[in-house]
């Protein structure tokens, strides 16, 4: 579980394959301009709700 709280907070974490594929995935995501406006505008949406 602590590995996943060190995931969020974007910390290295090699607990095994899967933590390194998600790892992987989320700075690819994070590191693309077009998907990052997309995750922001979702979070700003959510927080207009709220």
């Amino acid at each position: 579980m602590l590995g996943l709280v060190d995931l969020i907070n974007d910390r290295p974490v090699h607990l095994n394959k899967y933590f390194d594929w998600a790892q992987k995935k989320i700075k690819e995501l994070n590191d693309d301009p077009k998907w990052r406006d997309k995750i922001m505008d979702y979070e700003t949406r959510l927080l207009e709700e709220k």
